[in-house]
């Protein structure tokens, strides 16, 4: 879990206000920001403390525990980094289902809903004091007729607990939510209010305001309809009105210190990104104020100080340089992104978050932005670094996606053409020519495979080589520096070689036992060489860097391998700067949950 810190501006609501019916919205300010790493472990962050000062963290949150790595809860202090394992009955093999656990009033006691190991997907709710050695008390045991009692909030003084129940069956959209008490003392129930099923009660997210009065709330507004709104429901009886919020959809909302503000995440429609919005309890009329626009992330939790917590889930993905290229050299720039390619010698393109593409630059650290790209594949970018080829899934719906065009200077994406054309799928791995019009890539079809050439203004395409049935299909391809031939990478992991015009092809590599990599595998700048890379362990995390002639030979190291990194990760592609000075590398890490904290000044 990582926590960052945002210091130094505080965020005033007054001053950014926004109205509903604006298109635009306006740019809330910029932060400063610190990194405090924590634990290097995935943990899912359920709660922050009032104070906040402690976290209650899932290890193993969406997956079964076992006795080497049992699924536990641990609180972890956000200031000195220290953690305490919740135990009895915690760290058995069981899974906690859907992590959520909520501290008490003065942070001595959580609660908190786990699977019992004996019932399949069924949860109970218990509750724990919060230190080492102590014994769980179980509120409500597990019942087969209810799939979750998920616990949000407790009362202020200490009484109750505000749970979502979901069930009686396993099916979230066809049964009713229902906002309920729990009392500590015995466990009885008290319904505030069932919500339908099309309401999709189960990511309402509620929150108790401080007083204990109200409840924040986020669900479907109409039925039929996908965006869901923020609703104010009286903690005891039940009714509940919707507060004014921006066009799109709003969710996760949590309150401020004085109970006059709920802070939410809306999306517009059509938008790829979210912002982070506070709306007016006192005056539901009142425009929304913009407090971020293309925040990242869930809130948690604002404590008392005002200080917001919010989760984001890191996919993993990380980028490397490092320098000097020819012996691995030691990594002098890290980064979030996956499909890294070079602009230019102090320039990188590559995707972050699934939704963006982002060029970045190296001394300065500075980067931009383009919001168009959901799930963008490796960029292949121009020689002359004006523009570059990608893979988008987001494709307005047709299937398999598209491959785009984005110009840098214009912000731009023009489509060229699809990856699916009846039963011929084309691979997400590509290449692009040194002229910059040709685009090579494998096709599939049923019961064979070929490897094509695009041309990239007309959209014509022509084979240059029909695989052999002995061939599996491709998983990575390089294009020689004179653009005469190709280096393929298969997934039973052979290197091969195929003339542009020709169609020769040659295998320089017989079958590993590891088995290819989708885009490992580049050209030396002097077109002597393959270098390719090869798993030295079955998880892919140890790998190593290899070198053969093109015109065949033995292989040989090239010199760098899974350990010149910081930390351990499977490798999904290099590719060396145009100078040949650096080497760029997009590597998987384990996913882990990041938990950042931003000071909020709410004024009336």
């Amino acid at each position: 879990m990582r926590m960052v810190v945002r210091t130094g501006l505080a965020l005033t609501v007054a001053a950014t206000a926004v109205n509903p019916s604006t298109a635009q919205m306006a740019r809330a300010p910029s932060l400063a920001q610190r990194v405090v790493i924590l634990p290097d472990e995935t943990a899912f962050t359920a709660d922050v403390s009032p104070d906040g000062r402690l976290a209650a963290t899932f290890t193993q949150p969406y997956g079964r525990g076992t006795p080497e790595a049992p699924a536990r809860i641990e609180i972890r202090d956000l200031q000195s980094g220290g953690r305490v394992t919740l135990t009895g009955g915690v760290s058995d093999a069981g899974s906690p289902g859907r992590p959520a656990a909520v501290f008490s009033p003065d942070a001595r006691y959580l609660a908190y809903t786990w699977l019992d190991p004996q019932l399949k997907d069924t949860g109970l709710l218990q509750v724990i004091r919060v230190e080492k050695g102590a014994e769980p008390r179980t509120l409500i045991p597990a019942d087969p007729s209810d799939i979750g009692i998920i616990p949000h909030a407790w009362s202020p003084d200490g009484k109750r607990i505000l749970v979502l129940i979901h069930g009686p069956s396993v099916s979230m959209d066809r049964d009713p939510t229902s906002l309920a008490w729990v009392s500590i003392a015995d466990g009885t129930r008290h319904t505030i209010k069932t919500l339908e099923p099309w309401r999709d009660g189960g990511m309402a997210l509620p929150r108790l305001s401080r007083d204990g009065r109200r409840i924040a709330y986020s669900a479907v507004a109409r039925q039929g309809s996908s965006e869901r709104a923020i609703y104010i429901i009286d903690a005891e009886s039940g009714a509940d009105r919707p507060i004014v919020s921006a066009q799109g959809s709003s969710s996760s909302p949590v309150w401020s210190p004085d109970d006059r503000h709920v802070v939410c995440v809306n999306r517009r429609r059509g938008s790829l990104t979210s912002d982070l919005l506070a709306l007016d309890v006192a005056a539901p009329a009142a425009p929304p104020v913009l407090l971020e626009q293309g925040f990242v992330g869930e809130p948690v939790a604002i404590s008392t100080n005002g200080t917001l917590y919010a989760m984001e889930f890191d996919f993993g993905w990380r980028g490397f340089v490092l320098q000097p290229a020819a012996s691995g050299g030691t990594a002098i720039e890290r980064f979030s992104g996956h499909g890294v390619s070079w602009l230019q010698n102090d320039r990188l393109v590559f995707g972050r978050d699934g939704a963006r593409v982002i060029v970045r630059t190296l001394r300065s650290q500075s980067e931009r932005s383009y919001p168009r790209a959901v799930s963008v594949m490796a960029p292949r970018v121009f020689s002359d670094g004006s523009a570059a080829v990608l893979h988008i899934w987001g494709d307005d719906g047709r299937p398999g996606g598209g491959f785009y065009r984005l110009d840098f200077a214009s912000g731009t994406f023009t489509r060229l053409f699809s990856r699916v054309e009846g039963e011929r799928v084309r691979s997400l791995v590509s290449a692009l020519s040194p002229d910059n019009r040709t685009l090579f890539l494998g096709v599939t079809m049923p019961g064979s495979s070929t490897v094509t050439a695009i041309a990239i203004e007309s959209g014509l395409e022509r084979t240059v080589v029909d695989l052999p049935p002995s061939v599996p299909p491709v998983q990575g391809i390089a294009v020689s520096p004179d653009g005469r031939r190709l280096a393929l990478h298969t997934s039973d992991g052979r290197i091969l070689t195929v003339g542009v015009e020709n169609g020769e092809l040659r295998e320089v590599i017989s079958p590993s036992p590891g088995g290819g990599w989708s885009e490992v595998v580049q050209w030396s700048r002097d077109g002597l060489h393959i270098i390719y890379g090869v798993r030295a362990s079955a998880a892919g995390t140890d790998w190593r860097l290899m070198r053969v002639r093109a015109s065949g030979g033995v292989a040989e190291a090239f010199g760098l391998d899974s350990s010149a990194l910081p930390t351990a990760g499977r490798l999904l592609r290099f590719e060396f700067s145009p100078s040949g000075e650096s080497i760029a590398l997009s590597v998987r890490q384990p996913p882990r949950f990041e938990v950042s904290a931003t000071t909020l000044l709410l004024r009336r």
